[in-house]
């Protein structure tokens, strides 16, 4: 983030007309630390950097407000909610607005942007199945495992709630293989213990607890029916013409469990867990009894009941903010184990309270401090001394263009293959006419989603050439010059989408440029001003700049 210009300058641009008072902590500012007991993390981290005598300087108003809006609502704010919710502000309230603010403009359902963010980045974490027809008439059982991801992301439900819930779905179970005979039931364990325990189950572990799997089978049925159990079915198409909606419908199937196969419905490492269905027919989801519901959340109980559940959670939130956290091959710094012990236990005692967690995470030292390395500070000095930089993965990238251009680039619909239309991108990129939108596969181009691979790796950068060729066509005509305008203003104005002002080297930058290109900024009123705006706009969002936050 570029460092701050003094507010002092000649025009009366937005930037401009701040007074000093309202700016705050601006280019990073010496804090004194808070007490121990205000955030579990400080009380840690504080004295570990007292002891190494390194600094404790929070990062700008403007540059955290950025961070924040990026990893809690997948946009960076605009330069009215940057004014009004964070210069002057503390990390405490830039973080309740952001996890509170009502609705999302990005989300085709108008769902809070901190729930839908979060509902994204569960889409990968789940890895919905992208195939289109599977993911066509599947689509209701992802849908309900997106809704539960919302309740608890809405504070409705605890994590421990959200386990039994998510691996007793049938998006869950299909996902990973269950359907008709051809189960992968090793597959569905080992999915579940690196969700919801962080780590690989060893091989005796995922046979024996797969077992628990064992009931579920998968029919198709028939198009009437389909439409009577879900009206909502999406339509087939197969070459552009309809097909018909035929859902493939789960439930129990009694018969995998019965006598002799009854043991290879249990799990014996598990205390001799089982799911066993009251009946020996096969039962659909939608309709089973009381008992076989309770029943099949019987994986997400016993995985909440070991003692690395809570850890695996606090670990999964920790790399989600600060992209370091377990981010090498061996980590001399990488983790604070003490960090992550006492989050743990604030978890547990919390009632496992995932939106408590993410708070105290967004609010602590290691989140809120300056991320930029001083001159005079040491090159060896550990990853925890500074604050996080993370690259903008696919979607917030092209949702972030899409705000500052003013240009329509599309809303993702992650849940299955099925994209909502964008007019502004370049139709190479498009799907096939008959699916109803690009999103999905743009967004896997430009680096993925919030998860770019089963791994959990963070995104990589947005590929040049595609970058370059979304560029060309949102930047185009994005920024009108008004008349009367001056160069300076209109820097300021694309400015605004990185959330704060070009400093005065970024400045002297852009008109050595527009020299190189024949216009003189000294002589602006004189330049063909939209090929200079468009010109910005494309050397702005393309670079390192805007791609890291």
């Amino acid at each position: 983030m570029p460092a701050m210009p003094s507010v002092k300058k000649r025009s009366s641009t937005p930037w401009r007309r701040l007074a000093p008072a309202l700016l705050g902590c601006t280019i990073g500012c010496a804090v004194p630390p808070p007490e121990p007991a205000g955030n579990v993390i400080d009380a840690i981290v504080l004295p570990m950097l007292q002891r190494s005598n390194l600094p404790i300087v929070r990062e700008s108003d403007l540059a955290l407000c950025r961070r924040m809006a990026i990893d809690l609502n997948g946009l960076p704010p605009t330069w009215e909610e940057a004014q009004a919710w964070c210069l002057g502000r503390t990390p405490d309230e830039m973080a309740t607005h952001f996890m509170e603010r009502a609705s999302a403009p990005s989300a085709p359902d108008g769902s809070p942007p901190y729930v839908y963010i979060n509902r994204r980045w569960w889409a990968d974490r789940f890895q919905y199945d992208s195939s289109y027809y599977p993911a066509t008439t599947f689509y209701p059982f992802v849908r309900d495992l997106d809704a539960t991801v919302g309740e608890l992301y809405a504070g409705h439900i605890d994590y421990r709630t959200f386990a039994r819930r998510a691996l007793a779905s049938p998006a869950f179970a299909r996902r990973f293989g269950i359907f008709d005979a051809n189960q992968d039931l090793v597959q569905i364990a080992s999915q579940a213990f690196r969700v919801f325990l962080g780590r690989e189950a060893l091989p005796s572990e995922a046979e024996d607890f797969g077992g628990l799997w064992r009931a579920w089978s998968g029919t198709a049925m028939s198009e009437a029916d389909s439409q009577i159990a879900y009206p909502d079915c999406p339509t087939i198409y197969e070459g552009g013409h309809r097909k018909g909606c035929i859902h493939v419908e789960l439930g129990l199937d009694g018969a995998r469990c019965e006598g002799a196969l009854r043991a290879g419905c249990q799990s014996s490492l598990f205390g001799g867990a089982a799911v066993i269905p009251s009946s020996p027919r096969f039962v659909r989801a939608k309709a089973l009894p009381p008992a076989d519901r309770l029943a099949i959340e019987t994986p997400g109980r016993l995985l909440a009941a070991r003692p690395e559940f809570a850890e695996a959670a606090v670990d999964l939130a920790l790399r989600k903010y600060l992209g370091w956290w377990k981010a090498g091959w061996y980590r001399p710094d990488y983790d604070l184990p003490a960090v992550r012990d006492a989050l743990a236990r604030k978890f547990v005692s919390d009632g496992y309270d995932l939106r408590a967690l993410e708070r105290e995470i967004v609010t602590s030292q290691l989140y809120v401090q300056r991320a930029e390395r001083p001159a005079d500070e040491s090159i060896g000095d550990p990853v925890w001394a500074f604050g996080p930089t993370k690259t903008l993965y696919g979607e917030a990238w092209l949702d972030a263009l899409g705000q500052a251009t003013g240009k329509r680039v599309g809303a993702c619909e992650f849940r299955y293959n099925g994209y909502l239309a964008a007019p502004n991108l370049p139709g190479y990129i498009d799907p096939p006419s008959f699916r109803p939108g690009f999103y999905a596969a743009i967004a896997r181009d430009l680096g993925g989603g919030p998860i770019a691979s089963a791994h959990g790796d963070p995104s990589g950068l947005v590929p040049a050439i595609t970058r370059r060729s979304a560029l060309a066509t949102l930047c185009a005509g994005a920024f009108p010059p008004r008349k009367g305008a001056t160069l300076d203003e209109l820097i300021d104005r694309e400015f605004i989408a990185l959330g704060s002002p070009p400093s005065e080297e970024e400045r002297m930058q852009v008109r050595a440029r527009l020299s190189g290109d024949g216009c003189d900024a000294d002589q602006w009123v004189q330049c063909d001003q939209p090929a200079v705006a468009d010109s910005l706009c494309q050397g702005l969002f393309g670079s390192a700049q805007f791609l890291y936050y």
